[in-house]
């Protein structure tokens, strides 16, 4: 009984010493830090540039260290992906195989209650750094003693790793036919629910999209009403709902300018360089006659109300009571052209937003009718504008 008692005083003292050996080299490593949240930040900087050096040893020290030492029930120190990430480039598929069978619902409710890292950018670092090993990896895994079954999960699993944060639709067009080849080549297969619920996510677009713009630009009037109103330049949005190639437009146009003459009226007389207001509040219905990623032309129609009259902070002015045109009845008619400079956007869950944002050029022909309520005032206005939209395209999971 007393051998028993001392071999197991031996054990906890040496598993003890090791332990504080680790935390020991691990703390002048990371420049001895007083927290837990300043030794993550200081150990994710650390094991990435030992990763760069191309440092196993360090990397393998400081990675276990992070997770099995200092991430707990609270905290996180090494994001799933990072996980999945690190093990693929230390030669450790077994660790990646069992971390698979681990991410069940339960651990990722666990997940949702840690507190996370402080955003920086290894993860995305790291996918750049391994999508050049990807030769390498497979080789190894073909060339390893793991199960065919194992193997191909290894292979799509750090396919579906390497493909995030492209902004295309890889996932669904690559990684979705070899999930369910998988499924169905191993109907029994431990990983399933895995593969199920985390590779070769399948979704349903939505055929109605969402965007909104912010414009502004320059605007002209001709005829009388040119004659009196100077140039316009306009501050507006436009809430855009799209279903398909048809475009239904809300807009609001504010526009800036000035008098250019003594606008008379059966109501009032405005004075010459006096600050004007126009506004003009519309509906429009278009149709993407080009609607390709990079490029696309609408042309549209619709009907809007103008009226100008002092800026608003003059409103309230004797001076300014009843000058001006009130609102009258406008057609509108268009075209717009959107230069797309980004790639697509993407976040994975049960609903996925694709976003983009772009630039719109667009050409208005106003066509108000003012000359019905006052006399000897016709003309309509011509305005280019340039916008800033913000495009969103829901989609659903599936799969």
């Amino acid at each position: 009984m007393s051998k028993t008692y001392l071999i197991f005083i031996l054990l906890v003292y040496f598993s003890l010493n090791h332990v504080a050996q680790i935390t020991d080299k691990m703390s002048q490593l990371l420049d001895d830090p007083t927290s837990k949240e300043q030794t993550i930040y200081s150990g994710r900087r650390v094991l990435y540039e030992r990763l760069v050096y191309k440092d196993s040893t360090s990397v393998r020290e400081i990675f276990d260290y992070l997770t099995l030492y200092v991430e707990d029930d609270n905290t996180l120190a090494i994001y799933p992906v990072e996980n999945f990430l690190y093990n693929y480039w230390l030669k450790r598929y077994d660790k990646v195989l069992n971390f698979a069978l681990n991410m069940d619902s339960l651990y990722t409710i666990k997940l949702q209650k840690k507190k996370l890292p402080h955003s920086d950018d290894m993860m995305m670092n790291l996918i750049y750094n391994l999508r050049s090993d990807r030769i390498v990896i497979y080789t190894e895994i073909e060339a390893s003693q793991y199960k065919e079954e194992e193997k191909d999960l290894l292979k799509l699993n750090f396919d579906q790793l390497l493909s995030l944060g492209e902004g295309k639709d890889t996932a669904v067009e690559t990684l979705t036919p070899r999930s369910n080849q998988f499924l169905e080549r191993y109907r029994a297969s431990v990983y399933k629910d895995y593969v199920k619920y985390y590779l070769g996510l399948e979704f349903k677009t939505s055929k109605w999209n969402l965007a909104g713009e912010f414009f502004t630009g320059l605007g002209f009037y001709n005829g009388s009403v040119g004659n009196a109103i100077g140039p316009v330049i306009p501050l507006g949005i436009t809430i855009e709902v799209t279903y398909q190639r048809v475009a239904l437009k809300v807009i609001d146009y504010i526009g800036f300018s000035r008098t250019n003459d003594s606008i008379t009226t059966k109501k009032a007389s405005w004075r010459p360089n006096a600050s004007a207001r126009v506004f003009i509040p519309g509906i429009t219905l278009g149709y993407y006659l080009i609607d390709k990623k990079s490029f696309k032309l609408c042309p549209f129609f619709g009907i809007s109300s103008s009226s100008i009259g002092p800026a608003l902070f003059k409103a309230d002015k004797k001076e300014n009571k009843n000058v001006g045109f009130d609102f009258t009845s406008t057609l509108t008619y268009g075209i717009s052209m959107e230069i797309y400079l980004n790639e697509e956007r993407e976040t994975a869950s049960n609903w996925i937003s694709r976003g983009r944002h772009y630039f719109r050029v667009s050409y208005t022909f106003y066509q108000p009718h003012f000359e019905k309520k006052y006399a000897g005032y016709a003309g309509n206005m011509h305005s280019i504008t340039l916008g800033y939209v913000m495009f969103e395209n829901p989609r659903w999971r599936i799969k």
